[in-house]
Order: C-alpha cells, then sequence, then structure tokens
C-alpha cells in the first residue's frame, strides 16, 4: 500500500509560526527516512490555518532534503492563482524534486475568511477552476515556435509568447490530478489520465463508490499500462489518525482534540481576531474528525488495509494534534511510522518514465541532438 503524510499544520500566533515550521520539516523529513511515497501539502491562507500557507515554497525548501518520498501538493487552490504561475510554479518543483511530485488541482476552501482576502465569490470557485485549467493545459501544450497563445479566462488577461521557463523535468508536464468530491470530477479526471484525489475517509458507500468509479472509467479510457498504474498508485482517502500505545490513550487525545476544538486558532479576546473565523475553522476540524482512526498502532493498521479491501491503493494520513502538545503530537507520528507503517508494506512510487533526460538520449539517438 502507498502511505502518505499530510502535512497541514496550525499555529494559534505569531510566536508559534516558527516553531510549527521546524516541527513539520522535523516530522517530513522523518516520515522520509520511515520510507513514505509521499509528503503532502496543502494551501490556505490567513489566521494560521496553515501555518506555511504556501505549498510550493514549502516544497522547494524540502525537496533537496528529501530522500525518496514525492511532493504532493494536495491542493492548490485555483481561484487564487493565475494559470501561468500555476504552471510556473508547478514546473519549478517539478525540476527540483526531478520529476517526484504531484500537483493536485481544486476549488479550494469555501471558507470565506479565505474567499474574502482574494475576492473570490463561493459560487464562482467551480467555473473559475474549470477556465483556468483549460489554460494551464494549453500553456503547458505551447511549444517555441507557436503562434502567440491567448491563456484569458473570464478572471484573467493574457498572451503567451515565450516559453515558460523553467520547464518541467517530467514531461510533457509535471504530474498533475485533481483533488475533488463529486462524481463528474472522477470521472474527468479518469478520461485525462490525471490522478483523482479524493475526499476524507467516511462511513457508508461513498468511498467505495467513488474508488469503483474512477477505477473503471480509467481502465475503460484507453490508456496506456503505465497511465493506468500511475493513476492507481495515488487513488485514495484522507484519514485523521489518533494513534496512541493504548486505545484508551488514543481516545483520550482524540476527546481533547474535539473538546478544545480542533487544531486551529483559539480565540479569546477580542484582539486575537473574529469569533467568526475561529468557529467556522472549529467547525471543519471537528467535522473532519468525525471518522478519525483511534487507536493502537495495530488497531490503525488494521482499518488502513481494510480500505485497500474497498479500493484504495494510497492512504493520505492526518494526524489529530492538539495545539501545545508537541511531545504528544511526535509521539503520535514516531509510534506510525515504527509501528504502524510496516504492517502495511509500504511501497515506494515509481519516478516518471518520460523525462527532459529520456527525449534528450532519444533525440540523440536519433541523430537530432549534436553528441
Amino acid at each position: 500500500m502507498y502511505i502518505s503524510i499530510h502535512l497541514s499544520p496550525q499555529s494559534r500566533g505569531d510566536a508559534e509560526d516558527s516553531e510549527t515550521i521546524e516541527e513539520l520539516v522535523d516530522h517530513a523529513l522523518a516520515a522520509d527516512a520511515a520510507g513514505v511515497a509521499a509528503i503532502c501539502l496543502t494551501e490556505h491562507h490567513t489566521a494560521g490555518f496553515n501555518t506555511y500557507c504556501d505549498p510550493f515554497l514549502m516544497g522547494a525548501y524540502l525537496a533537496p532534503q528529501l530522500t525518496q518520498a514525492y511532493i504532493a501538493v494536495h491542493v492548490v487552490q485555483v481561484p487564487f492563482h493565475s494559470p501561468v504561475r500555476i504552471a510556473e510554479q508547478a514546473n519549478l518543483l517539478d525540476l527540483l524534486t526531478r520529476g517526484r511530485c504531484m500537483v493536485a488541482l481544486a476549488p479550494g476552501s469555501p471558507r470565506q475568511i479565505e474567499l474574502d482576502v482574494f475576492g473570490v465569490d463561493f459560487a464562482d470557485r467551480p467555473g473559475i477552476t474549470r477556465e483556468r485549467i483549460e489554460a494551464l493545459r494549453r500553456i503547458w501544450a505551447w511549444q517555441a515556435g507557436d503562434e502567440p497563445l491567448d491563456v484569458s479566462t473570464a478572471n484573467d488577461r493574457g498572451i503567451l509568447s515565450g516559453r515558460i521557463s523553467p520547464s518541467s523535468f517530467r514531461k510533457p508536464h509535471p504530474l498533475v490530478g485533481r483533488a475533488t468530491m463529486t462524481d463528474a470530477t472522477i470521472v474527468e479526471s479518469a478520461l485525462l489520465g490525471w490522478p483523482a484525489i479524493l475526499a476524507l475517509r467516511s462511513e457508508g458507500d461513498d468511498n467505495r463508490r467513488q474508488l469503483a468509479l474512477y477505477r473503471s472509467t480509467l481502465e475503460g479510457a484507453g490508456h496506456d499500462e503505465a497511465t493506468v498504474r500511475e493513476c492507481l498508485s495515488w487513488l485514495g482517502l484522507t484519514t485523521l489518525v489518533s494513534i496512541a500505545p493504548t486505545e484508551r490513550e488514543a481516545r483520550r487525545q482524540h476527546d481533547e482534540y474535539l473538546e478544545i476544538g480542533g487544531a486551529g486558532p483559539i480565540v479569546r479576546t477580542a484582539g486575537e481576531g473574529s469569533r467568526a473565523w475561529a468557529e467556522e475553522w472549529r467547525t471543519r476540524q471537528l467535522q473532519r474528525a468525525e471518522w478519525s482512526i483511534v487507536g493502537t498502532p495495530e488497531m490503525v493498521a488494521e482499518s488502513l488495509l481494510g480500505d485497500r479491501e474497498i479500493g484504495a491503493e494510497h492512504a493520505r494520513v492526518s494526524f489529530v494534534t492538539t495545539p501545545g502538545r508537541r511531545e504528544q503530537n511526535l509521539e503520535a507520528l514516531q509510534l506510525f511510522l515504527g509501528e504502524t507503517l510496516p504492517l502495511l508494506d509500504p511501497q515506494q512510487l515509481p519516478g516518471p518514465a518520460r523525462t527532459v533526460e529520456t527525449e534528450a538520449a532519444a533525440a540523440l539517438a536519433a541523430g537530432s541532438l549534436p553528441a
């Protein structure tokens, strides 16, 4: 099974930012050394919702320090960015990782505090995302010598007349996918031969149905075997985990997390921010925690292996972490890496098959490049 660690720490004020990011780096390097498939980074803005906020910058810092794990940007909030900038940032991270990165595109957060700072209306998110992804595909397809390319959308204006630099290491572009909760986007991703990053693990049949929908559509779309295999290697769910040496302690930590109100900002005084956004964040965190796996390392492994039986090949694990409990949070990671991970027979993701190097070698062999 492919196992990734999802790192999206929150901090409750300026004094916690530096320490929080240092802790994230330590956790990422430990997970890489233990053999996880990918380090997942995400994008949230303002109010300490995601301390590092920019997954491309954070990924660029981690890239030279990782030995084998992919950097997975899960997700890029497309309504907040020009498609040209997404292409540039994705290409650069792809070069820095030598093709061992994956970028998932999505409409992103429905949280008003984030939408307000970028001036995006909630209802416009899907349309903006769709148009910018189409522009992004045109940008990656453009080659030197082509006619100038109109990359405009309803929200952007631009003409591309020179190559995007840097170019990507993986060809024809970085590994890109969609993060989604909708059947329509699951089908679209499969038809394109793009990985689909599905929603949170939950109860009921929705997870099983959507996993099967993606797999059947992908396998019936006529893609080559390598594309199908690579896409399936990312197919799975995001799971919150509360892990401890005993089930009782894991339950206590989970209950503490719920009582405090999640891992996000805690507002005690008017000077610390709006109670509205703090409550909004708490609501999100507590909803996400409803379907957590709670238990010992063995119990967590058993639950994750159960997801494989419904069609998941990849588990993205996010830990239930309580603010101010640094040692407790580190112990949870160490327990998972040291005791749970070996029970899951963790697999490493394959490197890219087609790269700038393989293309250069092929051109040299064909005599179209000087030796």
